[in-house]
Parts: structure tokens; C-alpha cells; sequence
């Protein structure tokens, strides 16, 4: 009887694991979807000498997909840029220069914000440097009593 429990429990949890990974996996691929049409957006508004109104239409018409698939810090840049689109047709002469900027400015910050969000949480830089430096091989003493590099140690292990 307790075996039968255990086995439906064990059961149980196996099957919500799966359709939270289900899900997960499904809305990762809607995630990296949009992501590839805005890297897309921001090569083509970054190469662009003058803003473009067809810039913004293309940034604007991914505004649903952004709000329902983008990560927090990928949104608060989207919304940056988007308003940035918004002063640029009331720009005149002196300050196009400057709006100019701050759209590229803008177009960076949406593009470092997509690339840390596709490439892992950056909160955790310091578990993988944590990790990585434990994987490195112990430094040894040299004859001089001084710990040698890591690029030392693998000299003289090959002599």
C-alpha cells in the first residue's frame, strides 16, 4: 500500500514537471522568435544614417508580442527605444545630432538586454566564475617556493 502511494506521488510530480517543461519549451521558441525579429530591426535601424519612419512601424508592430513574451529588462529597453522613436519626428536641426545618439544609444542597450537574456541570467556570472575556478588544477610550488600559473604548471607537467 505505501509503495503504491509513493509510486502515484512519485507519479504525479513527474507528469507536472513535464507540462511546466512543455510549456516552458513553448513559450522559450516564441521568446527566441521575437528576439530574432528585433536583432533583425535594431541591424537594420543601426545601419540606417537617418532614423527612419518604417523603423518605428516595424518596433511598433512587435509591441503585443513584447509585452506578452519579453523578459522584464528587454521590455523597459523596447519601451526606451519606442519613445526615443516618438521625439524624433518633432526634432529640428541642432538637436537631430543628439536624438540620433540617443537613438543609437537606445538601439544598444535593446540589442546588450536581448543577448544577456537569450545567453542566461547575468545574476548568476558569479556561480559560473565560481565553478570555472574550481575547475581549474591547483597551483604548485616551484623550486623558488612561489606559486606558479596555472600556464607554468602545464609547462612542466609536459617536460
Amino acid at each position: 500500500m505505501v509503495g503504491f502511494g509513493a509510486s502515484a506521488v512519485t507519479t504525479g510530480l513527474t507528469l507536472r514537471a513535464n507540462r511546466r517543461l512543455a510549456r516552458d519549451q513553448l513559450l522559450w521558441a516564441r521568446k527566441t522568435e521575437l528576439y530574432e525579429e528585433l536583432a533583425a530591426l535594431i541591424d537594420s535601424a543601426g545601419r540606417s544614417r537617418k532614423p527612419q519612419p518604417d523603423h518605428a512601424k516595424g518596433f511598433l508592430d512587435l509591441l503585443p508580442r513584447v509585452q506578452l513574451y519579453a523578459s522584464v529588462p528587454v521590455r523597459s529597453a523596447y519601451r526606451r527605444l519606442i519613445n526615443t522613436f516618438a521625439v524624433i519626428p518633432a526634432a529640428k536641426t541642432a538637436a537631430d545630432n543628439r536624438l540620433f545618439e540617443a537613438l543609437q544609444a537606445a538601439l544598444l542597450d535593446l540589442q546588450s538586454r536581448i543577448r544577456s537574456d537569450v545567453q542566461g541570467d547575468s545574476r548568476n556570472w558569479m556561480i559560473r566564475f565560481i565553478i570555472a575556478v574550481q575547475r581549474l588544477p591547483p597551483a604548485r610550488k616551484t623550486l623558488r617556493g612561489q606559486e606558479s600559473s596555472v600556464a607554468q604548471t602545464a609547462d612542466v607537467d609536459e617536460a
